[in-house]
């Protein structure tokens, strides 16, 4: 989905869904300037792979994983091995990715891997753009501002105009704009 559609939030709906409250969610933000950086967060002693497991590794912008990290995610998805000292007998983990590129288009042009993506491509959830959903619109305010009501003394209300206003909007930036 594009950028601000709530992908995050859905991953952790998703984790919420089929963990116990006190398995581990793990947020990888693979948007990074450095393949050694990316590489040492993932599978360093008590990196990032390891915070997860028994819980789930959401890796956020896949798409921007280099190649040679790309390499070392799919051995440790098909083996199981983390680190260089060999398997673990860790609690599996579950793996959910997000990204708003055309990951099969990446795979044509070579920037990603193509047994990596059939590996992580096993259920797609393609999230549409707030503007594609405008009867989402009133609901989302709501919630947010109750949210925000929550911690007022005198609460927040918006007037029929304002909220006309909002649903006729298209909001580029998605529910982040919102």
């Amino acid at each position: 989905g594009e950028s601000g559609v709530g992908k995050s939030e859905i991953a952790r709906f998703l984790h919420a869904v089929v963990a116990d409250a006190r398995d581990p969610f793990v947020i990888v933000n693979c948007a990074t300037d450095s393949a050694t950086d990316l590489d040492a967060a993932l599978f360093a002693p008590d990196g990032l792979i390891e915070q997860a497991m028994g819980g789930t590794l959401f890796l956020d912008e896949v798409a921007e994983i280099p190649l040679s990290v790309q390499a070392r995610l799919l051995g440790f998805l098909e083996d199981g091995v983390a680190r260089n000292t060999g398997p673990r007998r860790d609690p599996p983990l579950r793996l959910i990715a997000a990204t708003n590129a055309e990951l099969q288009a990446l795979v044509r042009e070579g920037r990603f891997r193509s047994d990596l993506y059939y590996r992580i491509a096993v259920i797609g959830l393609a999230v549409p753009p707030l503007r594609q959903m405008p009867d989402l619109i009133g609901h989302l305010t709501d919630r947010f501002l109750q949210t925000i009501n929550q911690r007022r003394v005198t609460p927040v209300i918006l007037p029929r105009r304002l909220r006309d206003l909002l649903d006729d909007y298209a909001f580029p930036g998605n529910i982040r704009e919102l």
